[in-house]
């Protein structure tokens, strides 16, 4: 077709009504509530068995992203609630734990650095801007730090 010419009305009709889209209205998507949960186990216990807890635990994380820096200790978001995660865990016939729900924005603590990045960067990403604020640190700032442990998760995983 040369420039300028249009296609005849009659011929833009009949390609547009077979390829007409109904509009179907569909329900908004649910985002799963997502728990922050912390599983806490008695590592004195004789059957106490970190990687096959480690294992289950991963299955009931979103993404499979579970924080264990110490023994025993176990954080990951989920879309189950406490009280469904400790049913799981009890039907894999683990014992001496304690499953919480909290909040990672509220914690503070005394480790390296390397253990606050996989805390942040990989169970808790969607919290550390919260966690940040606590500490009147600027937009800015909370970039640069999300920059830094960025960079130190690139050079670990290489």
């Amino acid at each position: 077709m040369g420039m300028g010419k249009r296609l005849p009305r009659s011929l833009l009709t009949s390609l547009v009504h077979p390829l007409q889209v109904q509009r179907v209205l569909r329900p908004a998507r649910e985002v799963p509530m997502l728990n922050n949960l912390a599983v806490l186990f008695n590592i004195a216990q004789p059957d106490y068995n970190p990687d096959r807890i480690s294992q289950h635990l991963r299955s009931l994380a979103r993404d499979g992203q579970v924080w264990n820096y110490m023994p025993g200790v176990y954080l990951f978001k989920s879309e189950m609630d406490s009280i469904t995660a400790r049913k799981s865990i009890k039907a894999e016939n683990f014992d001496g734990y304690i499953v919480l729900n909290f909040d990672p924005a509220e914690s503070d603590g005394d480790l390296p650095e390397l253990a606050w990045d996989s805390y942040l960067l990989n169970v808790f990403r969607d919290d550390a801007d919260r966690l940040f604020s606590r500490y009147n640190l600027s937009h800015d700032e909370i970039k640069q730090i999300n920059q830094m442990i960025a960079e130190r998760s690139d050079k670990s995983n290489a």
